[in-house]
């Protein structure tokens, strides 16, 4: 989910982005299938770990990394994950919202509108 500090992270990476292809060198699926992927920016080779893709040994991926710190790097293109996770809060927000205004507002307790007893 969107955080504060992981929003601005990829607000930042999500200027100024890189695109390249990577190779899956492994996936532990002991924690929730996290992915190594292999990567080079033309002068060295980066490792990062990534979270989950689903991906296998060996398969291709598009990478996307921050050329300031080739170590923070997403195989979903930042804006794009950045608006879904934007989104997933509002929804969130909204359907929470909807929830406590129903309690608030529940038959037999105050009634919306009213003073208190």
């Amino acid at each position: 989910m969107f955080t504060a500090l992981g929003g601005f992270a990829m607000i930042s990476l999500s200027r100024r982005w890189v695109v390249t292809t990577g190779t899956v060198i492994s996936v532990d699926r002991e924690r929730h299938r996290a992915t190594t992927v292999r990567f080079s920016n033309g002068a060295r080779t980066y490792e990062p770990e990534l979270p989950g893709t689903g991906a296998h040994p060996g398969d291709q991926l598009t990478v996307y990394y921050d050329p300031r710190d080739p170590t923070r790097a997403a195989t979903d293109e930042p804006g794009q994950a950045l608006r879904y996770d934007l989104f997933m809060a509002c929804m969130a927000s909204l359907v929470l919202g909807t929830f406590a205004s129903v309690l608030i507002c529940r038959p037999g307790l105050y009634r919306c509108g009213q003073d208190s007893p």
